[in-house]
């Protein structure tokens, strides 16, 4: 396959607004507002374009979309290919590997897709499908090197809700159905109630399985419900200091055998924002952080999600916004359509 390199930062001076194919009101109100390259428009959330440029929510979103279509152009690709491109996953320089998504236009925009030998962080609201994304993952993790995965297992580690068997089946049959019984064997799936239960998890059972070589995916879903839970908003410091142990503990075990170790995080409501739970003691443990966010819009009575990845922060990957969808076989970078 074709290598697909991309600059740390989109390429904000070759680039400009008013070389959009969007309607030129939107445009005149984004320069007013001194956005004035797409690179800049994808770092900012279609609320807050909305408010910076006083454009409704569904003007900001096409304006989103039609950034997005120039800095991250899709890349043609059939479904047969579009699970992997191993030369996109090896980056020169980074010494490590990366896991795909799945969807080559998605790893596109992560510029390889989830990387390993670090913790990546995905957050956002419910029903943004944060555990879809795991589920997609742990499939992928068992596909072979050739095919963007990692030839291993993962250890898949609930905290909230039950682990979702029919989803997972779900997304399978869609993405390699001729070995289900296999996929799902390899996904070794524990449920744990306490910040005291994961600490014995991680410090002792993992590495047993991640020093057979059995697993090297680690999904935490979610990090946030357990020590919000456990610890009282007077514990601010022994919260802290769990979270840095814990990091710390999953840090090296993903640097000794090459392992990714996605987190989901809750969300919290901090002066009218959303942020990820946990505050800055757990964004610091963080690697990466990518965002899941959906937008809702009523129009005549016909009801329209459209749902973004954000890229937060990244040593990989630009700031950057990609519009996805969901189906039955899992979550995919939107076909973008001419504003």
């Amino acid at each position: 396959g074709q290598v697909i390199s991309r600059n740390k930062k989109p390429p904000q001076n070759s680039m400009s607004l008013t070389s959009l194919d969007l309607n030129p009101r939107i445009i005149d109100a984004a320069k007013r507002a001194r956005l004035t390259a797409p690179g800049e428009v994808l770092q900012l959330s279609p609320s807050e374009i909305a408010r910076r440029a006083g454009l409704s929510e569904k003007d900001a979103m096409e304006l989103l979309k039609a950034c997005s279509k120039q800095v991250y152009p899709l890349i043609p690709c059939t479904t047969q290919d579009a699970l992997t491109d191993l030369a996109l996953r090896q980056r020169a320089g980074f010494g490590s590997t990366f896991l795909s998504s799945g969807c080559k236009n998605m790893d596109h925009f992560l510029n390889g897709g989830v990387f390993t030998g670090g913790i990546t962080e995905v957050f956002g609201e419910s029903a943004t499908c944060k555990t879809l994304l795991c589920l997609q993952l742990a499939i992928m993790a068992q596909q072979p090197i050739a095919r963007g995965g990692l030839q291993a297992g993962c250890a898949f580690i609930c905290t909230e809700n039950a682990f979702p068997i029919p989803r997972l089946d779900q997304v399978i049959a869609h993405i390699d159905p001729g070995n289900a019984k296999r996929l799902r064997d390899n996904i070794f799936i524990e449920h744990v109630d306490s910040v005291s239960s994961l600490n014995r998890l991680i410090e002792v059972r993992l590495p047993l399985l991640l020093e057979r070589s059995r697993v090297r995916l680690v999904v935490i879903d979610s990090i946030a419900a357990l020590f919000r839970l456990d610890y009282g908003l007077d514990e601010a410091s022994a919260r802290a200091s769990n979270l840095f142990s814990i990091a710390l503990t999953l840090k090296r075990l993903a640097g000794k055998h090459g392992a990714a170790i996605v987190c989901t995080n809750q969300v919290a409501s901090v002066d009218g924002r959303t942020i990820p739970a946990l505050g800055m003691a757990w964004s610091t443990c963080v690697n990466t952080r990518l965002m899941l966010a959906r937008h809702i819009q009523v129009d005549g009575g016909v009801e329209t999600t459209t749902r973004f990845m954000h890229v937060v922060f990244s040593p990989f990957a630009a700031n950057g916004c990609l519009p996805i969808v969901v189906t039955d076989g899992g979550m995919k970078a939107a076909e973008l359509r001419p504003a």
